[in-house]
């Protein structure tokens, strides 16, 4: 089980591998913030990613959970984070498991508050440390993140690229 924030969701889908966090992970859960966001925003906006979000919340393997939204109002706040980022970051310390969020603000959040943020690229580099997709694919996906504007720094791209 792990938590998402939108990113990881929105990329991953847009490259046609949302289906590795139900293979890595089992269950995906997102506080109804990133829910807000990622399907019914980007259903409204046109975006197809969207409905791939919403279909594997009806194949149960992705599961909306509602969160303390005055708490997580406190949060953002706070550290000036969105809604759904703090909402995700109290998920995840609530129920004790991982998170994926790729924000630079969000992650150092999260590592204030004591969790290992995790990111798109680190469910890749998982997919193919364990034979899920091939080098050659993991290196391709990189690239296509990169055509679908997913942003990163030239240093994490170049890391992202290096794999044994």
């Amino acid at each position: 089980m792990i938590v998402s924030n939108a990113t990881p969701l929105i990329y991953l889908s847009k490259i046609n591998m949302l289906h590795l966090l139900e293979k890595k992970f089992s269950k995906v859960l997102l506080p109804r913030g990133v829910w807000e966001e990622v399907v019914e925003r980007g259903k409204l906006e046109g975006h197809p990613d969207a409905y791939l979000v919403e279909e594997a919340e009806r194949e149960g393997w992705i599961n909306v959970v509602e969160v303390n939204e005055t708490e997580a109002e406190k949060i953002a706040k706070a550290f000036r984070i969105h809604r759904g980022e703090a909402e995700a970051i109290l998920l995840a310390k609530r129920r004790k498991t991982q998170i994926l969020m790729d924000q630079t603000h969000a992650r150092e959040t999260a590592k204030v508050l004591k969790l290992t943020p995790r990111g798109t690229i680190y469910v890749l580099r998982l997919a193919y440390r364990n034979k899920l997709i091939s080098k050659e694919e993991y290196l391709k996906l990189i690239d296509k993140l990169v055509e679908n504007n997913f942003y990163m720094r030239v240093e994490l791209y170049l890391k992202a690229k290096i794999i044994e």
